[in-house]
């Protein structure tokens, strides 16, 4: 990869996540605006493909729950609670981690687990809040959310029970920036 060209990512990445930290915020003081919601929903939509493109796929799947979590909130299926924007804000925090170590030349493959753990209990605190649609969590496509949780819709009733079950069981958005970068 060109350095023009990453350090061009690196820097719309760190502009879209702080407008995106600042939206969230201010969602989260000001109440709904539809406007604000869209405007996170594309910096994070953007923050993902440009991530998938120059290969980090770590920050590009936290981006791609991030995004899938938004999705509801422009439809206006459910409020903006504090859980949510705490976890969306951790997601804004784990992919300046991420960056971070990308900007050091070292990669993302290190979050893995945190980065999993992290997609799960977003997506089930929306699941939840949804009433258990399926469609949210197969538009993710991720792997490891749990051992019984499948890129198809293989076990449906199960895993969308676990999922539940994580999002009661767990407060998302849990891990600090520390401990994310202690993994």
């Amino acid at each position: 990869i060109p350095e023009s060209a990453m350090d061009e990512f690196i820097t719309e990445c760190e502009e879209l996540m702080e407008r995106s930290s600042d939206l969230l915020q201010s969602l989260e003081k000001d109440g709904y605006n539809a406007e604000k919601v869209n405007s996170v929903y594309r910096d994070i939509h953007t923050i993902k493909g440009s991530a998938q493109l120059f290969g980090f796929q770590l920050m590009g799947k936290v981006a791609h729950a991030m995004e899938a979590c938004l999705d509801p909130l422009r439809n206006t299926m459910f409020e903006l609670d504090s859980n949510l924007t705490d976890a969306l804000l951790k997601g804004l925090d784990m992919m300046g981690t991420i960056l971070g170590e990308v900007k050091s030349g070292k990669g993302d493959s290190k979050f893995e687990r945190t980065v999993d753990n992290f997609v799960a209990k977003i997506l089930a605190h929306t699941l939840v809040r949804l009433g258990g649609a399926w469609d949210l969590v197969s538009s993710v496509r991720f792997k490891k959310v749990n051992s019984q949780a499948k890129e198809e819709k293989v076990g449906l009733d199960s895993t969308s029970s676990n999922l539940k079950a994580a999002a009661v069981n767990t407060h998302i958005g849990d891990q600090t920036s520390d401990q994310v970068t202690n993994e």
